[in-house]
């Protein structure tokens, strides 16, 4: 583990992105904190308050967030 912030895109809300498993392969290191961003794009032009930012939590240190915007 290293020290520092690791933002990775992702497509998905179930896996972890390609990049990530090739960074780790490369490296043999993570960042010590990881996060997982997903954007979405809603064909509405508002978003609830509540739906436009989505935060799940897997451990203190993994995060899975999905930004919606219209």
């Amino acid at each position: 583990i290293t020290p520092g912030v690791g933002c990775f895109l992702t497509q998905s809300r179930k896996y972890t992105p390609y990049v990530f498993e090739n960074f780790v392969h490369q490296m043999h290191a993570h960042q010590q904190i990881l996060i997982f961003l997903k954007l979405e794009y809603a064909r509405m032009p508002n978003i609830d308050d509540d739906q436009r930012l989505i935060v799940r939590v897997f451990s203190p240190s993994i995060y899975h967030i999905t930004s919606t915007f219209g």
